[in-house]
């Protein structure tokens, strides 16, 4: 190469990982694990780098789109020894107006994005002096503050956006001509295929695939390369274990593989797709021999299929190490457009690339249960990940030892032997067996199905697969967790609802981050600790979560107005201020005094006060019982509307009530004894007779937000809308959605309104049973308008299963604890 260094755009293919890098947090003072960005850049050949540059973009942060405030950066190569050496230690100067400088919280959206957008310009420059490599590992591990907005996913400075480096290029000189590609190797020579299915299974053998089906268990295996092609199974009764869940398609494993061997280096993919071998079936039996990609690494693989599932025995051999960016000896490749497929596992957090979890370990589906993966034997660990963008989940069986957080992966010298059992099982509610001859399909279908919403790479439970972790929404799995059985050789439920809890209320980033914004974060994130401590005290936890566990209930105190209500001071809920909610509910302009937000606050101060007594924290329990009864006892002077009879949504600052009937408010506060019992009777009565008039006397797809029409100027759906239509029974403006049925559904019971409630108990049976409530992302089945046609965005979501535990109670499968919102 010549020098000096032309600075032309050098070509890159890059690959992005999270990164767990353990930081104490600021003001707690705890250690947290801070997730980090990795951004690989692969250059396929030798080039001369003169410097990177990179600028600002937005990446999960929107109302108002804030762009990213990268400040520190590593720049590292590998050496010899597959260590990384960094190159250059970086620190970024802020930019004050992605800051907020200038901005308040009285501007519109479009007056802050007018100034933030301004942060795009910049351009951070980091010179190499022409060094030479074909790889450089990028990593952003810390960002300066950010301007607070309604679309966080991310939040503290240690919770870097994964896209924080998706603008990254290199500047220098390449050799010329185009970077070579890897040799195409031929298909797999077949040899015997005699395939026999074990009994009460049928097999299907075609030129390209062998397929092995049961009532229970699916799957499917390529002739032609190392694949599964078809995977499904049915632990619930639902009879869907013939649906495929793996991908089949091109556009998802051209670079990251399909269901079987990956690996990837510095300068060529090497999916399923591209390995070579032999194949032979001989009865129930699949075995793969001499997988190779031409690295250097060859793979046995030998499945042995059950009506229960199957067996798996790996063999991978390497003359050398062979350093790698991923290397999987084989991986599933969960397709959650189709259907809904999560890895309901713990995350070990060592530090390092995020995603290996604790075995044994659950695929978690929505409706179909759960197929367990467990190791039998050798040494290797299972790595998974999430790719929103190809609505895809993955996870890998990786022979041999984690590297360190220092290292490269590499595929180690040597012969590594490895055995895995995959086995049909389900989560299920307490009392199941015992009601087992007359368990509704509904709960044994879908009691497990929140569980196909679990992220344990990002933040746990979140709102589908490969959605955002949302602290607004951690009410969702609360209830059923704790009335969930642990799966025989699973994880425990509780456990995994604890570690979401724990990285929320210790700082971790997340939807709601903005407790300024989302006033329901808080209380939500303490109640759930309350409920975990109901269903099974631990001091331990306790002390762990305590820092966090404080802060969020002082953040709650000192939002307490002079009425004794939480007051939201930055969001005024005026009609035609525009701006999101103070709640879960965003595009609705609820504000100010947001009878929603107060009612989960009187709940999280009830759950406060014991704990923190537990804790040894007597002032500040004693605070949270005095602002709790001072609550209850404001909330119907200044949220019931006297011209409804029910509770409206919310006060703005001018003094307005805001009322379009809404049922998911209503359920909460009478739930929660916020009215007095006749009030809240009365309130439920009115509610009930107005959904029947107003057409919406069947609950087959849920429950609507709201029964009258949300005036324009009190929402954003007109806008978003384009202001030529109605926007009533779609979204969040009035559709119907499982999302808070249960808490009204409670209420109903709770006031003595059994019989609607049966009738409602009635109808979303039926739904689950019809599978309204689940399906892939993009299916829209969260909500529906009134006459079932979607209206959401997500799919199987988060909230579509909240119902499963007033359905429960109400058939008698348990009963509450008592009390049930709160410990004694």
């Amino acid at each position: 190469m010549s020098s000096p260094v032309a600075a032309q755009a050098l070509p890159v293919n890059a690959i992005s990982h999270g990164w767990i890098r353990p930081v104490r947090h600021p003001d707690l003072g705890v250690e947290v694990n801070g997730q980090s960005v990795v951004r690989y850049l692969r250059f396929g050949r030798e080039v001369r780098i003169a410097r990177l540059e990179l600028k600002p973009l937005v990446a999960g942060r929107w109302v108002p789109a804030v762009p990213t405030h990268p400040a520190h950066v590593t720049v590292s190569r590998l050496d010899a020894a597959g260590r990384w050496q960094v190159l250059r230690d970086v620190e970024l100067p802020p930019d004050p107006r992605i800051g907020g400088e200038g901005l308040h919280q009285g501007m519109s959206v479009q007056q802050m994005e007018e100034r933030l957008r301004q942060g795009l310009a910049v351009t951070h420059t980091i010179d190499l002096g022409g060094m030479t490599t074909d790889l450089l590992r990028v990593e952003c591990d810390r960002e300066h503050p950010v301007w607070p907005n309604h679309g966080e996913c991310n939040g503290t400075p240690f919770n870097v956006p994964f896209g924080a480096l998706d603008t990254l290029a290199a500047f220098g000189e390449a050799p010329p001509g185009d970077t070579p590609l890897p040799e195409y190797l031929p298909p797999l020579k077949a040899g015997t295929v005699a395939a026999t299915a074990p009994a009460g299974m049928t097999v299907e053998a075609q030129p390209w695939l062998v397929l092995f089906r049961g009532p229970t268990f699916s799957v499917g295996f390529s002739l032609i390369r190392p694949e599964i092609l078809h995977l499904g199974w049915d632990g619930t009764g639902s009879g869907r274990a013939g649906e495929n869940r793996v991908y089949r398609a091109r556009s998802a494993g051209l670079y990251t593989g399909l269901s079987g061997p990956l690996v990837r280096t510095a300068r060529a993919d090497f999916g399923a797709n591209l390995w070579t071998g032999r194949v032979e079936v001989q009865g129930n039996q699949v075995r793969y021999r001499a997988l190779t990609c031409g690295l250097g690494v060859t793979l046995d693989a030998t499945f042995t299929v059950t009506p229960e599932g199957l067996h798996l025995a790996l063999t991978q051999e390497a003359a050398r190490a062979v350093p790698v960016i991923e290397a999987e000896a084989w991986r599933l490749l969960w397709n959650c457009a189709a259907a809904m497929t999560a890895a309901a596992a713990l995350p070990t957090l060592r530090p390092g690339r995020n995603g290996e979890v604790e075995l044994p370990m659950l695929w978690a589906g929505d409706g179909n249960g759960c197929l367990r993966c467990e190791k039998l034997g050798g040494e290797a660990w299972l790595q998974m990940e999430s790719y929103r963008q190809q609505n895809a989940v993955a996870g890998g069986l990786v022979p041999g030892a984690r590297p360190l957080p220092t290292h490269s992966q590499s595929v180690p010298a040597g012969t590594l032997t490895s055995e895995w059992q995959l086995s049909v099982t389900a989560f299920e509610p307490q009392g199941a067996a015992r009601h087992a001859p007359r368990l509704p399909a509904a709960l044994r279908q879908h009691w497990g199905s929140v569980y196909s919403c679990f992220r344990p790479e990002l933040g746990g439970f979140s709102n589908n697969a490969v959605s955002v972790n949302c602290h607004v929404n951690q009410h969702c799995p609360m209830e059923t967790v704790a009335f969930t059985q642990t799966p025989e050789r699973g994880p425990d439920p509780l456990t995994l609802y604890r570690f979401t809890l724990e990285r929320a209320l210790l700082g971790g980033g997340g939807y709601g981050f903005w407790r300024n914004l989302y006033l329901d974060a808080d209380p939500i994130l303490v109640a759930g600790a309350g409920r975990c401590h109901q269903a099974e005290p631990d001091i331990a936890w306790l002390r762990r979560i305590e820092p966090g566990l404080a802060q969020a209930a002082t953040r709650i105190l000192d939002t307490l107005g002079p009425d004794g209500l939480v007051v939201c001071c930055d969001l005024s809920g005026n009609s035609g201020s525009y701006r999101w909610s103070s709640n879960a509910m965003d595009v609705v302009g609820f504000g100010h005094v947001d009878a929603y937000v107060n009612a989960w606050s009187y709940r999280a101060l009830r759950n406060a006060a014991p704990l923190l007594a537990a804790l040894g924290q007597a002032a500040l329990a004693a605070r949270c019982t005095a602002a709790a009864e001072n609550l209850r006892q404001a909330y119907p002077r200044h949220l019931l509307n006297p011209a409804t009879g029910w509770v409206a949504g919310w006060r703005s600052r001018d003094g307005q009530l805001h009322d379009a009937a809404y049922l998911w408010v209503n359920g909460v506060a009478c739930a929660y004894g916020l009215l007095p019992a006749e009030a809240a009777a009365e309130a439920l009565r009115r509610l009930e007779r107005l959904r029947r008039e107003a057409g919406a006397g069947h609950a087959h797809f849920g429950l609507p937000f709201n029964l009258r029409p949300i005036p324009p100027g009190d929402h954003m759906l007109p806008q978003l809308f384009g202001r030529f239509t109605p926007t009533f029974e779609n979204y969040t403006d009035g559709a119907m959605a499982a999302c808070f049925a249960m808490y009204y559904l409670r209420a109903l019971d709770r006031y003595g309104l059994h019989e609607e409630a049966a009738a409602i108990v009635a109808d979303l049976e039926a739904g689950y049973e019809r599978g309204h409530f689940n399906g892939g992302v993009g299916s829209g089945v969260e909500f529906y308008r009134w006459d079932g046609v979607p209206t959401g965005y997500e799919g199987s979501f988060v909230a579509n299963w909240v119902p499963l535990y007033a359905i429960a109670i109400h058939r008698g499968l348990f009963t509450p604890t008592d009390p049930e919102w709160w410990p004694a």
